[in-house]
């Protein structure tokens, strides 16, 4: 009885180191949130409402965009067929002047999965909302030094 009682124990602590490893442990990306609704297609002109940055889950800064916010008050991303993908920020430059840039490149979908290839580098965001009016996308970082670094984008669709 006692043999069968310390070999249970021997497995339970396998157990428990096997299920502490990952094959994932070296990556960056943090994918732990599995919450997501999906309503419709990712087609269309997104306007920026908000964006939130986090550390280990603590806000940093959260920035409400409408139209009394200026510049950047104009920023959107648009999504078409065939993967097409265009991004457009606006910044004021040293004479307070309301520049544009615009960024062009592919995206795709899988599930809740977004990745923007921009200029051979790749972007992966989660879709945390896509609703009729609605886009909420996000992504996690693990910061050098072990924190959480999480940044999360609301948009509304324009057209």
């Amino acid at each position: 009885m006692k043999q069968i009682k310390h070999l249970s124990i021997s497995f339970l602590a396998l157990f428990l180191v096997l299920a502490s490893c990952s094959s994932d442990d070296d990556n960056n990306v943090v994918e732990d949130r599995q919450d997501f609704t999906i309503d419709r297609d990712l087609v269309g002109k997104w306007e920026l409402v908000s964006r939130t940055t986090m550390i280990d889950y603590q806000v940093q800064s959260t920035e409400q965009i409408n139209p009394e916010n200026g510049c950047s008050s104009r920023d959107y991303i648009e999504f078409t067929a065939p993967n097409v993908y265009e991004s457009m920020t606006y910044m004021m430059d040293g004479d307070d002047v309301c520049q544009g840039t615009v960024v062009n490149g592919i995206w795709s979908q899988n599930d809740s999965a977004l990745t923007v290839t921009e200029g051979g580098n790749a972007y992966t965001y989660r879709i945390y909302r896509l609703s009729e009016s609605t886009l909420n996308i996000g992504n996690d970082t693990r910061l050098d030094d072990g924190r959480l670094s999480s940044e999360f984008y609301t948009y509304r669709l324009v057209k």
